[in-house]
């Protein structure tokens, strides 16, 4: 019942108003640049968070989750979307019934190639079992288990949707709450990547600009432009804020939440930890990693002229499907690797003529098509440009993390120093956790951090975490409330620091933790799971029923279902314990796994 330690906590910054302000801007910049604006419309990236389109989910049937007997289709009720859990027993003793509904509160991606859904289920927000799988040849789409959901078939609704997961597909996150995962407030509409996601200072440019325009005297330079990266920092690290995927990222500084703003240093600001072991299987936005392994990037970077960035090829402003897309590809490619005779200062012509070329652009021959590893039913372009490229991935089982073995290797661009692991063992601490290694983390906490981490919230939070999960009950305690030193507003250490109290057996101190964070935010369940526990734990059942109810109106689970279950018999209320009884095992029909 302990609470998991889920995420580095970020700093509260953003309202309601302000992610509207975001979504205006791009409006906004319409009038100045319509050639801009509307050619990022048909990109990607302005859809890659919004409202259900009409009828996208109608007709794509049931998709079972494995062997295990739940099976999920979408539907529409007189509110709307939802998606309905279903399950049949498969040793066929209790007939399929219905589970459990979940409302769909909006769609993850452009469904240029999938689309994932956020769901709501109970107060948070949860990622759908299913996903929209779509063939970009034929335009045909059908239902697929998510990619979480693949791997984890017992997953259900329990994978959380929190602003980690949405940075990337937003230029406006829901308001910061706790629990992270809370639904958002009506007030936030969903929204793809604006033009404040790259461009500095858009914002205050436009109101600039308006004055400028008007006639009236404007305070110093235009916004926008005093804050322009240089050329080579603006065509890799806006974009390797979001299509750098790495098996771990961790900010350096605060404010600790969101993305490195456009304009910043981000390999300053961010460490991006990748596998130290390489093979050809790649992920999904594994782009800037696996462009940083191509021989082009490695002997151009660092050229005031000339470097190969991702927008030497791709123009954020318009489709890469389109036509005019294939002939930039290819004229980028030509300006290094002529057709004809190459120069001195060029590599080798393309050895195919261009009459045996054909329509084929040069990513056709040497940045394979291929499927990855952690999307199922998805092929995309590999970024690492070879002469001679393998052959497609075969199919795998599906996984999380590139690294197999968990070897880990600090993400630089040339010219930029690199962490070892005794640079600084906090940082490979959290490197590992996020990589799903927390074997391997523990010896790195166990060891003093160095200048960066010591500073960071979330390392201690992670390091409590690791030491509670060995044991060291004490240490645990020592790192969350160092957590708290550094930022108070990191609750999920306030959370963990009453778990650990409860179990040393500090009850009194476990409420005293935990009281304030559930009076600040009455839907902070993991805070009423541990503060119930501590009442049990003082005989205090109506206290402890109080907090298991309110934990379960937040996030309906089976276990707490029964633990209420459980509290009804012992004070004698027949009624209310059948009552639970039958809510666990609605939810929980399967056993536990072992």
């Amino acid at each position: 019942m302990v609470a998991l330690c889920a995420a580095a906590a970020r700093t509260q910054v953003g309202t309601v108003a302000d992610a509207a302000a975001n979504t205006q801007v791009g409006a906004d910049c319409r009038g100045c640049h319509p050639g801009q604006t509307d050619g990022w419309r048909t990109n990607g990236m302005s859809r890659a968070l919004e409202p259900l389109r009409a009828g996208e989910l109608a007709g794509l049937g049931t998709v079972a989750a494995g062997a295990t007997g739940f099976a999920y289709r979408f539907e529409e009720d007189e509110r709307g979307p939802v998606l309905v859990e279903t399950w049949a027993d498969p040793a066929g003793k209790k007939a399929p019934s219905e589970v459990q509904r979940a409302r769909v509160e909006f769609a993850i991606g452009a469904g240029i190639l999938d689309r994932s859904y956020a769901v709501r289920h109970g107060d948070l927000l949860r990622f759908g079992p299913l996903e929209v799988v779509r063939d970009p040849v034929t335009g045909e789409r059908h239902a697929a288990l998510a990619p979480g959901h693949a791997i984890d078939s017992r997953s259900r609704f329990t994978l959380p949707i929190a602003e980690e997961c949405l940075r990337c597909h937003t230029s406006a996150l829901p308001p910061r709450n706790h629990p992270l995962d809370l639904a958002p407030p009506p007030g936030w509409k969903p929204s793809g990547i604006d033009c404040v996601t790259c461009h500095a200072e858009a914002a205050l440019h436009a109101t600039w600009r308006e004055r400028d325009l008007a006639g009236e005297t404007t305070q110093g330079p235009d916004p926008l432009q005093a804050a322009r990266a240089t050329p080579l920092r603006q065509g890799l690290e806006s974009c390797a804020r979001c299509h750098l995927q790495g098996d771990a990222d961790i900010l350096l500084t605060p404010p600790w939440r969101g993305l490195p703003g456009p304009g910043e240093d981000l390999f300053a600001r961010r460490a991006t930890f990748v596998t130290a072991t390489p093979t050809s299987e790649i992920g999904f936005v594994s782009h800037v990693e696996r462009l940083a392994q191509s021989v082009c990037f490695q002997r151009s970077f660092g050229r005031e002229r000339g470097s190969l960035l991702c927008t030497t090829c791709h123009d954020p402003h318009s489709s890469s499907f389109e036509a005019a897309a294939r002939e930039r590809v290819r004229a980028a490619c030509t300006s290094c690797h002529a057709a004809h005779e190459p120069r001195a200062d060029m590599d080798r012509p393309c050895s195919v003529p261009a009459e045996k070329r054909g329509q084929r652009a040069c990513v056709d021959c040497h940045m394979r098509t291929t499927g990855v590893f952690d999307v199922a039913e998805v092929r995309i372009h590999d970024h690492r440009i070879e002469r001679k490229p393998p052959p497609p991935s075969p199919p795998a089982s599906l996984r999380i993390k590139s690294t197999r073995d968990g070897r880990l290797a600090h993400f630089t661009l040339p010219g930029r120093p690199a962490l070892t692991s005794q640079s600084d063992p906090g940082l490979w601490s959290m490197a590992l956790t996020g990589a799903y290694r927390r074997d391997l983390a523990l010896p790195f906490a166990r060891q003093e951090p160095g200048a960066m981490a010591a500073v960071i919230p979330g390392y201690h939070l992670v390091r409590g975490s690791l030491l509670e999960q060995a044991g060291d009950l004490a240490a645990a305690e020592r790192s969350y409330r160092q957590a708290l030193r550094l930022d108070p507003s990191q609750l999920e250490s306030a959370v963990n620091l009453g778990g650990v109290l409860n179990a040393q057996g500090r009850n009194d101190e476990a409420i005293a933790v935990l009281t304030p964070v559930i009076e600040a935010h009455p839907r902070a369940e993991g805070a009423r799971r541990n503060r119930a526990l501590a009442h049990l734990a003082r005989k205090e059942e109506a206290a402890a029923a109080a907090d298991l109810v309110a934990a379960f109106t937040v996030s309906p689970r089976g276990p707490v279902a029964r633990l209420l279950e459980q509290l009804a018999r012992t004070r004698g209320d027949v009624q209310g314990a059948a009552r639970w009884a039958v809510e666990a095992a609605r939810l929980e029909p399967l056993p536990p796994p072992r």
